[in-house]
């Protein structure tokens, strides 16, 4: 049995926590949290398709401002993800037409979801990381 009492510890812990609440997390620049949304947007995306859309768009809000920069490799990079997956989704739908041409186009679609997916869990990774897009 240890021969300290609850309150006591209480008060150590209560007088840590007012010596360090001073203490802040490290910053990061507010381009390395939109460039993770983007890639947030992407990802989520693969539950619920539209939502790709808000990823794009934030992805083309920030095209101008992140060019020759390490974020401007992300944003190019989830850009041509968006938009291969936009052509496979369109082929998907042609295929869709056709009663034949159907179970192609689920999986057309289901490979579309999964390229989106890993694409972008990898291009989510690696920017909270602080590394390039190595596409």
């Amino acid at each position: 049995m240890p021969d300290h009492k609850f309150k006591t510890d209480f008060a150590d812990s209560l007088a840590t926590l007012k010596r360090t609440s001073h203490v802040k997390p490290p910053n990061r620049p507010p381009m390395a949290d939109r460039v993770a949304r983007m890639w947030i947007w992407m990802t989520a995306g693969t539950l619920l398709p539209p939502l790709t859309l808000l990823g794009a768009y934030e992805g083309h809000g920030l095209r101008d401002e992140t060019r020759g920069l390490m974020a401007g490799q992300h944003v190019e990079g989830a850009l041509s993800v968006f938009w291969r997956w936009l052509i496979a989704w369109g082929v998907g739908l042609f295929f869709a037409m056709t009663l034949v041409g159907i179970p192609l186009a689920l999986l057309i679609w289901m490979g579309a979801q999964a390229y989106l997916f890993f694409s972008s869990l990898k291009g989510l990774r690696r920017a909270l990381d602080g590394k390039p897009l190595e596409d």
